[in-house]
């Protein structure tokens, strides 16, 4: 029986929301604030070959959930056959997410992709001149991101495309004075403006890079009595939301890098109490200090499964197969060409070599965190504000 006919339990089926997918190993920028803008991460020019993704996605259907994203550590619209792969989400009846820094001086697939059915474009600025949006967005140009919105927003105009496009401000201490002239321009294209708040930033700060070193660390001082979850509580991180990368393999959560320490495994090759049970159980989880939420029956279900079914046990309540009224219920609570396999790898100037480990220095916990995982986080908060997921979302 393939993964794709063994699906997932019911509960499973029902928590399961959004999988975060990035289709190429690369971002073009260096914000002090990301991973892979310290280039903790390198940039490595791989790339998701289309007909794996295609199986991605469809095992990602059969096992409930409802929303792709296109994005988690990289910059989407690199991929200059990103409109195929929205192809593939809207072809399986499910809801195509991007986040894009839109900094790019040509985007020669940008109406294609749009086109193809894209349901959500977020576009993340830091500011609307030039001198304070390259302080955190380290190499990009405003003005190419506001051509590109002006592409986007055109064909919303024209009725040609129905995509939900926001801008959203990311907020530093440094940058207040941008918001009005970013709130005024998203009004003046007639799209959606949000803000959430940068941490970290600091322009006059030496950026600390969280190297994999770095995490082993943290790792290291695994505490089993997971000091920072209490009885009944979960991850919102965990629970409903898969990050896979450019490979196709499953890592812990979007918090943290694609470093070894956090691979769980090919993501076609796992059944879902399998990934569940490896992640919830993953030792950075026991001194992770992402806020948890109240466990739900459903999450309190899968966890049971999970464990059950590495003891051998059979799934004893099986997806239905009328999979989409599950999608079309789901999509009732939001908003209202490809013949060629995409190359295995994208050209040289995007690769890049990973740089030296640096020293930890004095308290790297607290700046670490400060400096990486908020913009995740906050980024999560940001979705389920705007509707993207009632309980958890990246």
């Amino acid at each position: 029986m393939s993964l794709v006919e063994q699906r997932c339990s019911a509960a499973q089926a029902r928590l399961n929301h959004v999988l975060w997918v990035d289709t190429v190993d690369v971002c073009n920028l260096k914000c002090p604030t990301c991973v892979r803008g310290l280039r903790g991460m390198p940039n490595s020019g791989k790339a998701l070959p289309l007909d794996k993704f295609d199986r991605i996605a469809a095992k990602a259907r059969d096992e409930g959930y409802g929303h792709i994203g296109l994005y988690s550590w990289t910059e989407p619209f690199i991929n200059p056959r990103l409109f195929e792969y929205v192809a593939v989400i809207k072809n399986l009846g499910l809801y195509c997410l991007v986040s894009t820094n839109f900094s790019l001086r040509r985007i020669p697939n940008l109406e294609s992709a749009l086109r193809a059915g894209l349901d959500h474009l977020t576009v993340s600025v830091s500011g609307f001149d030039q001198d304070v949006y390259e302080i955190n967005h380290v190499g990009g140009n405003i003005a190419y991101v506001k051509e590109n919105l002006r592409r986007a927003a055109e064909l919303k105009r024209k009725g040609e495309i129905s995509t939900h496009i926001v801008l959203r401000f990311i907020e530093f201490y440094y940058n207040h004075d941008q918001k009005e002239k970013l709130a005024a321009h998203a009004a003046d294209l007639g799209i959606d403006f949000e803000t959430i708040e940068g941490d970290g930033g600091d322009p006059q700060a030496t950026p600390f890079i969280p190297t994999a070193a770095y995490y082993d660390g943290l790792i290291a001082s695994y505490r089993s009595e997971r000091p920072h979850e209490g009885v009944g509580k979960v991850c919102s991180l965990m629970f409903g939301q898969t990050p896979v990368d450019a490979d196709g393999n499953v890592f812990l959560c979007c918090a943290y890098p694609y470093y070894d320490a956090f691979r769980i495994g090919s993501y076609l090759d796992l059944p879902q109490e399998e990934i569940l049970l490896r992640r919830y159980s993953h030792p950075m989880c026991a001194v992770c200090k992402v806020p948890r939420r109240d466990a739900t029956p459903d999450d309190h279900q899968a966890l049971v499964e999970a464990v059950g079914y590495r003891m051998g046990q059979v799934r004893a309540e099986p997806v239905q197969d009328d999979h989409q009224a599950f999608v079309e219920a789901e999509a009732d609570q939001m908003e209202q060409v490809r013949d060629e396999p995409l190359q295995e790898d994208l050209p040289a100037p995007w690769v890049e070599e990973a740089p030296q480990p640096v020293a930890v220095p004095p308290g790297p916990v607290r700046r670490a965190w400060r400096a990486v995982v908020p913009l995740q986080v906050r980024h999560a908060i940001a979705l389920i504000r705007a509707g993207i997921r009632s309980t958890v979302a990246r």
